[in-house]
């Protein structure tokens, strides 16, 4: 796995937001403490506010920065393209961002018209990713497996960012699932899960029940691999190093 490809979402400093600190600011840290040049911003964080819009184009100017934009919203809605994709497509390109991630919505393959629809939509410096999420409606492997598969034979240039901590939340098998969907995966978000009692808890990639390394084993060497929990500065350069040193 090449290194390069790393990619910081901004939910590693959730602390420091909740404590007031702006999305743009994680994103300066990030990049200037950690020496990286690829961020995930999350629209959660207030990326849609005009003056964050404004200060992460800023850094997107100033700086050598690779942007990933995740939208928490449904691609497909009442059985139609969402019509605030316009928005969100607007807002990556103002900040500079290049891959723009939202989950899948009411999917049904009678539906292709409404993906030969992004192809007059999407600017072509634009990829636009489908992302599994913690919801069964969202998430079910046959679901989306059906969706890339008609985008794929109408030609369709949609990909897929497989959450490999999600799945344990739809009762799917994390394993089969990623193995299935990986011939559509563009974009890897990478973290973890134990199971306490009946609880399931988030935890750092290398540190949970899921064997990570035999998951990113399924994929290309030069797909961007994205840390996506809450950590600390200090946690997260800990983290970078023991992905830098695993055997993948």
């Amino acid at each position: 796995m090449n290194r390069k490809n790393i990619v910081l979402n901004t939910l590693l400093l959730k602390d420091e937001f909740e404590k007031g600190r702006s999305q743009s600011q994680l994103v300066n840290d990030l990049i200037n403490q950690l020496s990286v040049s690829n961020i995930e911003i999350r629209r959660e964080f207030n990326a849609d506010t005009f003056s964050e819009l404004v200060a992460i184009r800023k850094i997107h100017l100033e700086q050598n920065t690779e942007f990933f934009y995740s939208v928490p919203d449904n691609l497909l809605l009442n059985q139609h393209i969402n019509p605030k994709l316009f928005q969100y497509v607007g807002e990556s390109q103002f900040m500079g961002v290049k891959h723009l991630k939202m989950t899948l919505g009411d999917w049904h393959n009678s539906m292709f018209k409404e993906l030969s629809y992004l192809s007059k939509i999407l600017p072509a410096n634009i990829e636009l990713n489908i992302e599994n999420d913690q919801t069964r409606a969202n998430s079910d492997i046959e679901l989306l497996n059906d969706f890339f598969e008609t985008a794929n034979q109408n030609n369709i240039n949609i990909g897929f960012v497989n959450d490999i901590g999600n799945w344990i939340f739809t009762d799917q098998d994390v394993y089969t699932c990623s193995t299935s969907l990986s011939r559509y995966t563009r974009f890897v978000h990478l973290k973890n899960y134990k199971k306490i009692q009946d609880s399931v808890n988030t935890t750092p990639f290398y540190d949970g029940e899921i064997n990570w390394e035999k998951i990113i084993k399924l994929f290309s060497n030069d797909l961007p691999i994205a840390l996506e929990y809450p950590s600390s500065m200090e946690n997260i350069l800990n983290d970078i190093n023991a992905f830098k040193t695993s055997k993948v």
